[in-house]
């Protein structure tokens, strides 16, 4: 395959390589959360799933600091100085993800699904 993209130019890869990139930013949730930051009313949202069960402060929060690892990453990877410090950083992300990850909640049988009037009627 190496040797057949010899033979296609530069600029026609870039340009293709290009628009797969700005393609697949449709339906990325955080380019669809940072959209949300040019919305002042939150009436206005779209009604993503994630809007509807948290509050948007934390949503808000969420994307900023999502957006800014990476941010702190390429300054990281750009300054001489600090570009050894770069794979200690990329390590710590992977830990704090960890720590952050919440467990799983634990699987219910339907009769814990049930509410109290629920079981209460079914005894008499």
């Amino acid at each position: 395959m190496a040797p057949v993209l010899k033979f296609i130019p530069r600029a026609v890869l870039q340009g293709v390589f290009f628009y797969m990139g700005i393609a697949s930013l449709t339906g990325n949730n955080l380019f669809d959360r940072m959209k949300l930051w040019l919305i002042w009313d939150s009436s206005k949202y779209p009604s993503y799933h994630y809007i509807q069960k948290l509050p948007v402060s934390r949503v808000h929060l969420y994307t900023f600091v999502q957006f800014i690892c990476p941010a702190i990453l390429y300054g990281l990877k750009e300054i001489k100085e600090t570009a050894v410090v770069f794979p200690f950083f990329m390590a710590s992300l992977a830990i704090i993800r960890k720590v952050r990850r919440s467990p799983d909640p634990q699987p219910q049988s339907p009769k814990q699904h049930r509410s109290p009037r629920a079981s209460a009627c079914e005894t008499h």
